[in-house]
């Protein structure tokens, strides 16, 4: 699996060149985005899925198991962390939620 998540609208880069921003420019960009690879696996039992981290942009999660807790109802997912994590330095319950787009 693969998740990619960012902002939207988020900044450019003045010069239009990945190697050549300004430190601000990366601090935003990266405090803008994350973004993470590799094997899932599900538990029916928990209502829960496991992401296992190859690759990561926050360094920390390489090589680890990240648990999501599951909840699918009708056209609506909804995936949690198990836990509180430590975002912007205070402890929180991270959550992402999606509808199933209508068909055309």
């Amino acid at each position: 699996m693969s998740a990619q998540l960012q902002r939207p609208e988020r900044p450019l880069f003045a010069e239009g060149d990945l190697l050549r921003a300004t430190p601000e420019e990366y601090a935003a960009a990266g405090s803008s985005y994350i973004a993470y690879s590799g094997r899932f696996f599900v538990d029916e039992g928990r209502k829960s899925l496991s992401h296992e981290m190859a690759v990561s942009f926050f360094p920390n999660w390489v090589g680890r198991r990240q648990v999501r807790l599951v909840e699918l109802n009708g056209q609506h997912l909804q995936l949690s962390t198990d836990g509180p994590q430590r975002l912007n330095g205070v402890l929180k319950i991270a959550t992402l939620s999606w509808r199933r787009a209508q068909p055309n």
